[in-house]
Parts: structure tokens; C-alpha cells; sequence
């Protein structure tokens, strides 16, 4: 199975059906996805698979991170603002395959681009379970401080 690249969701796609496995991610895609793309609360990127129907999606948007949460300098603002990998699925005829990390890729060349023109310094999610722990952490995020679940990948710089 082949992917295209991510791009911004529109009206015309269709969002259902799409199961990712977990009922709250379905949810979101399918109630609030194209309304927070609308707003600016949230920018949704969508993949489609060869087959035409929705693969995966993410939503990003923006956020501050506690200075004393994570490992920051002590001159960074509090909050330290970040980009928010607020939502990430792959639809379950599409896992193992790559995609996950692809959009996760995809989310960290947007924050870096988007750090070429606003002040951001990484990457930041917040992992809902352990398997989501040892996926991000294989993407080169790290934990922001001990037993919480906000994971980070920093900008170097």
C-alpha cells in the first residue's frame, strides 16, 4: 500500500468511515477535525491510501509548556511556546506500515518550519498509553519530566 503526502483536510473529504481502533480519535475526525481547521484551533493534515480511502490523519496546534516542566533554559519564556501534536491515527488496514512515523515526521518539519518564522522550541504530545510512550520515544521524543506523560522533541539551538 502506497500513501500521499499529507495534506490540509477539506469539505470534500470523506471522514467516515475511519477506525483507527481507538473510538476518541474516530471521534474527533469525524465531529471536530474540519470545524478546529476552520477556526485555527487546529490544523488537520489527512493521508489517503492507494485505494482513495483516509489512512491517517494528525491535528497541530499551538501551546506553552511550564518552563519547570521540561528541560529548558532559564531564560526561555514561561510558558515556553511549542507546537502540539494534538491528535495523530492510523486507520487499523494501515498500520505497520510506516505511516505513524511518517506523519510524525511530517509534524516535526512543520514545527521546524514554522520555527523559521515564530518563536517555538519543539515538538510536544501527549502520550495516552505506554505503547504510545515507546512509539514516541523511538521517534526521538523525550519525556519533559518523570512520571508525566507529555513527551518533547527539542530544537537544538
Amino acid at each position: 500500500m502506497t500513501f500521499t503526502q499529507p495534506r490540509p483536510i477539506d469539505e470534500r473529504d470523506v471522514l467516515m468511515p475511519f477506525d483507527c481502533g481507538v473510538e476518541d480519535l474516530n471521534q474527533w475526525l469525524a465531529e471536530r477535525s474540519l470545524r478546529a481547521h476552520r477556526r485555527g484551533s487546529a490544523r488537520t493534515y489527512v493521508v489517503l491510501g492507494d485505494d482513495g480511502l483516509l489512512a491517517g490523519y494528525l491535528a497541530l496546534a499551538a501551546t506553552g509548556i511550564g518552563r519547570q516542566r521540561g528541560p529548558f533554559h532559564r531564560d526561555m519564556p514561561d510558558p515556553v511556546p511549542a507546537v502540539l501534536l494534538a491528535r495523530l491515527a492510523v486507520a487499523t488496514g494501515a498500520q505497520g506500515r510506516g505511516l505513524g512515523r511518517a506523519l510524525v515526521e511530517h509534524a516535526w518539519r512543520t514545527c521546524r518550519a514554522v520555527s523559521e518564522q515564530i518563536g517555538v522550541r519543539g515538538l510536544v504530545v501527549d502520550a495516552t498509553d505506554e505503547n504510545a510512550t515507546r512509539f514516541y520515544r523511538s521517534c526521538d521524543f523525550v519525556p519533559i519530566a518523570t512520571g508525566e506523560p507529555t513527551l518533547a522533541r527539542i530544537l537544538t539551538g
